[in-house]
């Protein structure tokens, strides 16, 4: 995962998607014994096309000539364009390497994310309560967050592994020093289920 918004990243691909879709449809269907009738088609859908562009003329703004279909195109075109951007501006730009960057005396200070990622896993994967720890970093309205995913062992119950995590990450906002708090989203999983008809082994 890039610092690229998920967002424009599913947009690109759908539309990326769509193009090659529509190229492959027209390409099979040219290749069909019925070739003869899908150039028909097609050749209707110009005609169609030519008159729907000489019956929807510019009238009234200046020299301009021609229809106004393809203006009102490009129109949408730029909304959705304006929309992508908005919601580029709105969103969590994804993961980042940086937990905190700070100016000091002596210079910039950098602490990279996989600090904080490593401290967290280490101070709760050793607990018997908990099966699994999983700590993202991400980039949210120009400042870094935290992710913590923790998945139970069978049993447990929530309440100690969230008092245990709001104590790690208190204290990592005491290493990290400056009166700095990261923001931090814990996601707490219940432990998997095992699938009926399959034996858990222990070797």
């Amino acid at each position: 995962m890039t610092s690229t918004n998920r967002f424009l990243n599913r947009l690109f691909l759908v539309i990326t998607g769509l193009i090659t879709l529509a190229v492959g449809v027209a390409l099979v269907l040219v290749a069909l014994p019925g070739a003869n009738s899908v150039r028909d088609t097609v050749g209707q859908w110009r005609d169609s096309q030519a008159t729907a562009l000489a019956d929807t003329p510019i009238a009234g703004i200046g020299s301009l000539h021609g229809s106004y279909l393809p203006w009102l195109l490009a129109i949408l075109c730029l909304i959705v364009v304006i929309i992508a951007i908005v919601a580029a501006s709105t969103r969590g730009r994804g993961h980042t390497d940086r937990i905190l960057e700070a100016n000091d005396e002596a210079g910039e200070i950098v602490i990279a994310s996989r600090f904080a990622e490593s401290a967290i896993e280490d101070a709760l994967s050793p607990r018997r309560d908990v099966a699994n720890v999983n700590v993202s970093s991400y980039r949210l309205k120009r400042a870094a967050a935290l992710k913590v995913r923790i998945r139970l062992t069978a049993g447990s119950a929530p309440g100690p592994v969230v008092e245990a995590a709001s104590g790690v990450v208190s204290g990592l906002d005491r290493v990290l020093g400056g009166g700095s708090r990261v923001p931090v989203l814990l996601e707490i999983v219940g432990a998997s289920p095992v699938r009926p008809g399959h034996d858990s082994r222990v070797s």
